[in-house]
């Protein structure tokens, strides 16, 4: 006789979080997304029922070096990338810049939960629209009113760089615009909307009780 007590199977909605009030606008078995009310952000889930193609967690340079380089190989960089523990689960939090065409930036936030046989990737997408470029400006018109940056053969030593590696130069640098301690003053910049919304994420996450049984991801 089977047992009616039989561990659930492992799916899309064993990790749940805020979606928002948000209109669904693609579902099927593994994977899910909502749009915001103007069409500029996308939230979504991915569920893959296979072994994640990821680096030993334990090893955080080892990760962002993963993201780095295949980041910079698309035209696009690092704004985050730490690897934290929330609720026993250990979690991958990053945070990308992506160029977008014509002009603009793409800003990809993401929650990546990795098992040994499973994975679910919970992750935001805010694209720059209408005027770009304001907050940059701004930004940068204050920094050297106060004398915080050098103007060197047309461009600015500390305008640009790696997070995480000082002297890396390929692909879409973090600029110092995109430090978090701006948003309050840019709420509706993309890069401020993504930030805030994957922080809410982050705070208001459920685990259903059969993950606590899966193997975690090992070296």
């Amino acid at each position: 006789m089977l047992s009616l007590f039989k561990n659930k199977k492992i799916n899309i909605n064993s990790i749940t979080f805020p979606t928002f009030d948000w209109e669904v606008a693609k579902e099927n078995e593994n994977f899910k997304q909502w749009i915001n009310k103007e069409q500029t952000v996308a939230l979504s889930i991915n569920f893959f029922d296979t072994k994640p193609d990821l680096p030993y967690l334990d090893e955080i340079d080892v990760v962002r070096e993963f993201y780095r380089k295949e980041l910079s190989a698309n035209k696009g960089g690092l704004i985050e990338v730490n690897i934290k523990d929330i609720n026993s689960y250990k979690m991958i939090k990053t945070l990308f810049k992506i160029s977008q065409e014509p002009i603009g930036i793409s800003y990809l936030a993401s929650l990546s939960f990795p098992f040994k046989n499973y994975s679910f990737v919970i992750k935001i997408q805010s694209l720059e629209y209408g005027m770009t470029g304001v907050r940059e400006a701004e930004i940068t018109d204050s920094l050297l009113q106060n004398n915080e940056l050098t103007l060197f053969e047309e461009s600015y030593l500390e305008w640009a760089r790696d997070p995480y590696r000082k002297n890396f130069n390929e692909g879409l640098l973090m600029n110092l615009s995109e430090k978090e301690i701006y948003d309050s003053i840019y709420p509706n910049h993309a890069l401020s909307k993504a930030r805030k919304i994957i922080n809410t994420i982050e705070n208001n996450l459920d685990f259903d009780s059969e993950l606590e049984n899966l193997k975690k991801l090992k070296k």
